[in-house]
């Protein structure tokens, strides 16, 4: 790595780039930009990693790069690496001796927050380590904690935190988007950590990033560092084409955020976000249901949410809060869109409405049958007479009081139910979608509708979870449940073309068998996972046929797709096979 004028060019921009007070600093916004892990002058804030337990002179080295950032008005944000972040084996006391020892040797007085390690995980003990490491930093030290959560992993509702950093590096606009609001709904402040190195594509995802966090107002810090060393140092200084690339980017970037007015954010598009249509498809008593506790936030990835700025999410008791704002009246909506393959009937939403005192806080329920016209109606009242296979609920609260940033009312136990009309014949017919004959079907299995289409054997071992059908080892015996899918067409068929995404753990004694037969029974064409998993023992993957030139179906108007799980353990296993997808096209 060559070591270049350019680099010197740099750091002489970072000393004329002009840097803020402490006092301004101290509040970050999308303005103020950090790189990870070191603090060079043209950065506004720190980012540093300290480790413990270290001899003195470390410590010594640490407290001076403490006073030195804060001397430079640089906003001090310092992470305290004391623990084994993932293997977490070793007893909590000597977590907190080994923090202990690194704060104690630091100037706490100018350091602004801190964050416990990075890329944290909630399995393993690790919420509880990360909640009494948090409670004890609090108490004994006084500090503001920063939590960070390995991607791209979302709050916990027990987890304690005073802000949140999140890097979240390949992920690009909307689904980025949703990412981050799962974090700000908290109400607590986030920092995002975004990709600048050569080693993490692609450079699309950054850039995306970095305008989610202007149009939400949130500061950036950014991994620098280059391929060989992980170097900060390097990053900054080579004329290596890929690097320079990146950190001409970072500049770049670094003065736009420097020159946004944030008085003017986050932007009027921060309060609003796109819903995705949600499938139902009734239980085996055909009754559908939809249902909403709080404790996930799930309502952030299927709702259309106006006034999304206005909400709260409080996990810990499972409920979602409207905050007052500083212009009132307040109006905040969740639209929900669901949608399935058989007429919905008789549909009514329930929800626990909570309003503060002196808010005057109120919720309306509307529906509508096209997305389009709506109706006023009551929680708990049935829509007797509605039929359609498109249904959307609107609930809103509207608020004319209470203290801005308060909450003026919460949210709990949300639930659309109604009635599914299954179809008179176990079947799936295919219909062109295209004027040319082409046809599609697509089960990701986000509803029951397998129960209401498929043949089933075994169905008592069939576990459904929204996205996937799995199954597990049972005691004493194999498990097998098998699934088979009647395709029927008014025209014979010109091309065929199958696929089916499933998974299958062969540590678990579990493989999936696939084939397509004309009758239901003997199978013309088959395939196994078993032989395909990684080193691992998992299989992961598409099985596809492409039978558009196999004599054996062209011109048919019928066929059956079979799937069947199989767990052979004889014991009871964690989930050991699903399926998450079935896909059939083809040109009629």
């Amino acid at each position: 790595m060559i070591l270049m004028r350019f680099g010197r060019l740099v750091l002489v921009a970072c000393l004329l780039a002009g840097l803020l007070g402490h006092s301004e600093a101290a509040q970050l916004d999308f303005s103020k930009v950090g790189i990870y892990g070191r603090d060079f002058e043209c950065c506004d804030f720190t980012v540093y990693k300290f480790y413990a337990p270290r001899d003195e002179a470390t410590y010594e080295r640490y407290a001076k790069l403490v006073r030195e950032a804060h001397d430079r008005g640089q906003f001090v944000l310092v992470g305290l690496y004391t623990y084994d972040r993932v293997k977490l084996s070793k007893p909590i006391e000597e977590y907190i001796k080994n923090t202990d020892e690194l704060l104690s040797h630091l100037p706490l007085d100018v350091i602004d927050a801190v964050f416990l390690s990075e890329e944290n995980i909630v399995w393993n003990n690790g919420l509880e380590v990360q909640n009494r490491l948090y409670d004890h930093v609090k108490q004994k030290w006084g500090l503001t904690v920063y939590q960070w959560y390995t991607p791209y992993d979302v709050p916990n509702a027990k987890a304690k935190a005073d802000g949140w950093i999140i890097d979240p590096y390949r992920w690009q606009t909307q689904a980025f988007r949703k990412y981050l609001m799962k974090y700000l709904v908290t109400g607590k402040p986030v920092i995002n950590c975004i990709n600048a190195s050569p080693e993490i594509e692609p450079w699309e995802a950054s850039q995306d990033q970095v305008d989610v966090c202007r149009e939400f107002n949130i500061p950036m810090f950014f991994y620098c560092v280059d391929p060989l060393q992980g170097s900060p140092f390097i990053w900054m200084k080579t004329d290596e084409p890929s690097m320079a690339r990146w950190r001409g980017w970072f500049f770049r970037t670094r003065e736009m955020a420097h020159g946004t007015d944030t008085s003017e954010l986050p932007l009027p598009s921060a309060d609003y976000s796109p819903g995705q249509p949600v499938e139902v498809a009734g239980d085996e008593a055909n009754r559908f249901e939809y249902a909403d506790d709080f404790l996930g936030l799930k309502f952030i990835d299927d709702a259309t949410i106006n006034g999304f700025m206005s909400l709260r999410w409080d996990g810990e008791k499972e409920r979602l809060g409207v905050i007052a704002s500083a212009q009132p009246p307040a109006r905040t909506s969740l639209t929900y869109h669901l949608f399935s393959e058989f007429k919905m009937r008789d549909p009514s939403m329930a929800a626990t409405f909570e309003p503060e005192p002196g808010a005057g806080a109120s919720l309306r329920v509307s529906f509508s049958g096209d997305g389009h016209t709506w109706q006023d109606t009551e929680l708990g009242r049935a829509l007797d007479g509605f039929s359609g296979r498109n249904f959307w609920v609107r609930f809103r609260v509207e608020a004319g009081g209470g203290e801005p940033g308060r909450p003026v009312a919460w949210m709990s136990d949300l639930a659309i139910r109604g009635e599914c009309v299954p179809p008179a014949a176990r079947q799936v017919e295919l219909v062109p979608t295209h004027r040319r004959g082409n046809f599609e079907y697509r089960d990701d299995f986000e509803a029951q509708r397998y129960l209401h289409l498929a043949h089933i054997e075994g169905g008592e071992d069939l576990e459904w979870e929204r996205g996937r059908l799995s199954v597990r080892g049972a005691e004493g015996r194999i498990v097998r449940s098998a699934l088979r899918w009647k395709f029927v067409s008014e025209k014979p068929l010109k091309k065929l073309h199958l696929a089916i995404k499933s998974y299958a753990h062969k540590q678990l004694a579990a493989h999936n068998e696939i084939g397509v037969s004309l009758d239901g029974k003997n199978l013309l064409v088959s395939d196994t996972t078993a032989g395909k998993e990684d080193a691992s023992g998992r299989y992961v993957g598409t099985v596809e046929f492409d039978l558009s030139d196999d004599a054996r179906f062209k011109g048919v108007t019928e066929f059956w797709v079979h799937f069947t799980m199989i767990n052979s353990a004889r014991v009871v296993t964690n989930r050991s096979n699903d399926i998450h997808i079935l896909e059939v096209t083809g040109n009629i």
